[in-house]
């Protein structure tokens, strides 16, 4: 009996890390899951303003429905719960300033193609597409910065 007490004061300190590794890897997971969701919306945006390319109607319709698709998903960021382990909160903040930049691109950039998609105007919507990278390249370090320090403080393996 004495061996399975101490057996299991061994075992607490080993569960408690595992489930707080648990927790911490379901809380990145949910963010990069959320990611992806922007991923695949701005994906079918592009692939519809390559297929309605000159048709304004057919755009601007495409660019409501990316505008409602990424706010859903914005609002799904902020309602996902910060668990309590170290660097969670600054990832949390970080992703919700990356969420940001993501439906500020979709409500003013977004826009920018269409109207040079509707007038067939390639150039114009190739520097635009150049230019949007950067400012998202820029946004996407920072997040993955903090996805890093947070990763580190868990002793959880993050992939690229």
């Amino acid at each position: 009996m004495r061996r399975l007490r101490l057996a299991s004061l061994l075992l607490l300190p080993c569960l408690s890390l595992v489930s707080g590794c648990t927790e911490a890897v379901s809380f990145n997971d949910t963010m990069v899951q959320l990611t992806q969701d922007l991923e695949r919306a701005g994906r079918k945006f592009g692939e519809r303003l390559i297929q309605h390319e000159g048709k304004r109607d057919p755009l601007d319709d495409d660019y409501a429905d990316v505008v409602g698709e990424v706010g859903k998903i914005v609002k799904r960021a902020k309602a996902v719960q910060v668990p309590n382990l170290t660097g969670a909160k600054a990832y949390h903040e970080a992703f919700l300033e990356y969420m940001e930049f993501e439906e500020d691109a979709v409500d003013r950039e977004f826009r920018k193609l269409v109207s040079a998609a509707s007038r067939r105007d390639r150039e114009s919507l190739m520097t635009n597409l150049e230019r949007l990278n950067k400012l998202e390249l820029k946004e996407v370090a920072k997040l993955k910065a903090a996805q890093k320090a947070f990763a580190q403080a868990n002793n959880v393996t993050v992939r690229d």
